[in-house]
């Protein structure tokens, strides 16, 4: 997530070039408060923009970064698939979430896959792998 810092900065960048297009007659009218300025938030294609309601809260909330390389750390430490899907849950209990793990592990993951898949999908590369090839070594 985008810091504070670097949040309010571009929010004021943006405000500075609409600024610099109004023309002087416009500029005149909002200082003698014959007019007033108003925020319209467009929807951008890529990405979802924040309501005006939620700018604020946006600026105001800092949401924990993934630590993806410490989770692979400890999933290679889990001994059990039940363990695993039980941490997954814990750290990340969100699509979006379970969505970078993946991707960071090169799991092929598609969009139509739930929270749930996605999950079996990352427990199964990593425990299930461990698993498997322990079970043909000891087979031998």
């Amino acid at each position: 997530m985008i810091e504070q810092n670097k949040a309010t900065a571009i929010l004021l960048r943006q405000l500075a070039s609409l600024v610099e297009a109004m023309t002087i007659s416009d500029i005149e009218a909002v200082v003698n408060n014959n007019a007033k300025l108003s925020l319209n938030i467009r929807k951008s294609k890529k990405e979802r923009i924040l309501d005006k309601g939620q700018v604020g809260e946006f600026l105001n909330t800092k949401e924990p970064k993934l630590d993806i390389e410490l989770i692979r750390m400890k999933l290679d430490q889990i001994d059990t698939r039940d363990n695993a899907a039980n941490f997954l849950l814990d750290v990340a209990g969100k699509k979006h979430d379970l969505v970078l793990i993946a991707r960071e592990m090169s799991i092929p993951v598609q969009s139509s896959d739930t929270i749930e898949t996605i999950r079996n999908k990352i427990v199964d590369a990593t425990v299930g792998y461990r698993l498997r090839s322990k079970a043909i070594r000891d087979k031998n």
